[in-house]
């Protein structure tokens, strides 16, 4: 289950940001403790605040349902649902490379959040269209690094569990992982917006800021 290694990620991360923050910038987070709103202008809030929601709401739809739930023995490999969740295994194994099988898990659970927007939360298909292309612009424009390693960490414990150096994960182990690798993925994403709206940055990778 991610949620452990998922909240120790944050609460890293976080961490770290609060420190770069405190130790580069006293000013800045004076006035952040004082008066945040009054940094953004209101474009850079709106891409700000609904980010933020974008992230909360993948997070809280897809993990806290399985975290509820009390445990049950784990589904056969060819098994496409744990729980609640339905993850796109044949998709999955179609795949050759790992950052393609990893690319299926991303098309999936963006549009499990715009559906749980536009389903649960009512908004506006305009909204919802908006929201996509925000995470396309600013989640999948990088090297993926971070999500990706979780793959090779996961496969690198199983070969250590088996005691098997060229084992090989599953399409679920592989879809399961690859939720907790775009869940960091996501939470880089926003840590780049919010550093660029502290920076008044005008490009990143060559391109407009969102």
């Amino acid at each position: 289950m991610p949620g452990p290694v998922f909240n120790a990620a944050c609460f890293a991360a976080l961490g770290f940001a609060s420190f770069n923050l405190r130790v580069h910038n006293p000013e800045l987070v004076k006035q952040l403790s004082s008066d945040p709103l009054s940094l953004l202008s209101d474009e850079e809030l709106t891409s700000y605040t609904v980010f933020v929601v974008s992230a909360v709401l993948l997070l809280s739809s897809l993990l806290l349902p399985s975290l509820a739930k009390a445990p049950s023995p784990l589904p056969s490999s060819s098994s496409s649902t744990v729980s609640s969740v339905v993850y796109p295994l044949a998709d999955v194994e179609a795949k050759s490379s790992e950052k393609d099988k990893f690319m299926v898990m991303f098309k999936h659970l963006k549009k499990e959040m715009l559906d749980h927007m536009s389903g649960a939360h009512s908004m506006p298909a305009e909204a919802v269209t908006w929201v996509d292309n925000m995470i396309e612009y600013n989640v999948v424009g990088g090297k993926l690094n971070r999500g990706i390693t979780v793959l090779a960490v996961q496969r690198t414990l199983k070969a250590a569990k088996t005691k098997d150096p060229k084992a090989k994960l599953t399409s679920l182990e592989t879809a399961r992982a690859s939720v907790l690798g775009w869940a960091i993925e996501w939470l880089q994403a926003f840590f780049l917006v919010a550093d660029d709206v502290m920076d008044d940055s005008e490009e990143r990778r060559g391109n407009p800021c969102w």
